[in-house]
């Protein structure tokens, strides 16, 4: 990949200030009771046609208490993300998570999860239209 100079890495791979820039609202409250340990939740909602397929939330969680008592290596970051979606197909639901590393793009996140969608052959989130 080329990165050039003026290149902003925090636009480029998932944090969130690539989410906040690509349209992922951050949702308020309390994000562990969707998540066990996340600290902030971010999700933005992906349709066609006026139709929701889904939603990608992405998850973050913060180690900065755990890597300043010893308890999380020092030479890790400390903000890590998880990004997930409920599909719909037929009767069906099911949630794919991905774990998702420091070169991780906005980009590459959603192609994931639209690849998933297409070759699933799911239905919209009847849910939330």
């Amino acid at each position: 990949m080329n990165t050039s100079v003026n290149t902003d890495l925090n636009l480029l791979y998932v944090n969130y200030h690539s989410l906040e820039n690509e349209g992922y609202s951050r949702c308020p409250g309390t994000v562990s009771n969707f998540k066990h340990g996340a600290s902030n939740l971010f999700q933005k909602r992906f349709k066609k046609n006026e139709k929701t397929l889904y939603f990608i939330n992405v998850y973050e969680f913060d180690f900065t208490e755990f890597q300043n008592d010893g308890r999380y290596p020092k030479d890790m970051p400390v903000l890590k993300y998880q990004a997930e979606v409920r599909f719909y197909r037929r009767e069906q639901e099911f949630d794919v998570e991905l774990f998702l590393t420091e070169k991780t793009s906005i980009k590459d996140m959603e192609r994931f999860f639209d690849e998933v969608y297409q070759k699933m052959n799911c239905d919209p989130d009847h849910h939330n239209q």
